[in-house]
């Protein structure tokens, strides 16, 4: 079920998505540098990308400023 849906769901109303290319960058860079960016209050993440290898969990930890949240698969 994408993000979107779980969160319609579950009755959120105020919250937005974003997607961002990054030119070059890893997958864990550009999350860190949006929730630098945009002193976002926490972040929500979908499990599958650290599963499959694609962002590196441990480094998420490490240098965004702020919670995250990651949701089962």
């Amino acid at each position: 079920m994408p993000i979107y849906s779980c969160f319609c769901a579950g009755g959120f109303t105020e919250f937005g998505l974003m997607e961002r290319l990054g030119e070059g960058k890893k997958p864990t860079a550009i999350i860190a540098e949006v929730a630098d960016d945009l002193e976002l209050d926490l972040v929500v993440l979908s499990m599958e990308p650290i599963h499959s290898k694609h962002v590196d969990g441990n480094l998420l930890a490490e240098f965004i400023p702020c919670p995250i949240l990651m949701l089962p698969l």
